[in-house]
């Protein structure tokens, strides 16, 4: 129901006491990362990337992974939709260079927050993670419930 989604967004950003309501982007199991702030009407995408104060990082998910980033100041923060297709695609590692552009050149270090799911499909995100700890500086902790 279209208007009850409408209405819980709009109590998403009274409750949170968000600066702005959040971009929903239309997630395709892409590649694809939003930079905010984002003016442009295309919304496809699976992540969303931002380095400026005041503004919302949202994803959606159902099985698939919500894996958050940031960097130990909280400067930049992502916010990235993995489903196994997205995995595979490379879309951790298209949110990470994002960072990496910005600041890995100078060595500061990138969190990942996953909230694990325990599913056999998904062993996958944990090879992706390990593989992505020995390429960057990550580290991962776990987001409980």
């Amino acid at each position: 129901d279209k208007s009850a989604v409408k209405i819980n967004r709009a109590l998403l950003v009274e409750k949170f006491s968000l600066p702005q309501e959040p971009l929903f982007l239309t997630q395709t199991h892409s590649t694809r990362v939003i930079q905010l702030p984002y003016l442009d009407d295309n919304l496809e995408a699976d992540a969303v990337y931002t380095n400026e104060p005041n503004q919302v990082c949202t994803i959606m998910t159902a099985d698939c992974l919500p894996v958050l980033f940031t960097t130990k100041s909280g400067n930049e923060v992502a916010a990235t939709h993995a489903g196994w297709r997205g995995l595979c695609d490379g879309i951790l590692e298209e949110t990470i260079k994002y960072f990496q552009a910005k600041s890995m050149r100078f060595g500061r270090n990138i969190n990942l927050y996953q909230k694990y799911i325990v599913n056999f499909s998904y062993k996958l995100i944990f090879n992706k993670i390990l593989f992505l700890h020995q390429k960057y500086i990550i580290k991962l902790q776990k987001v409980r419930n």
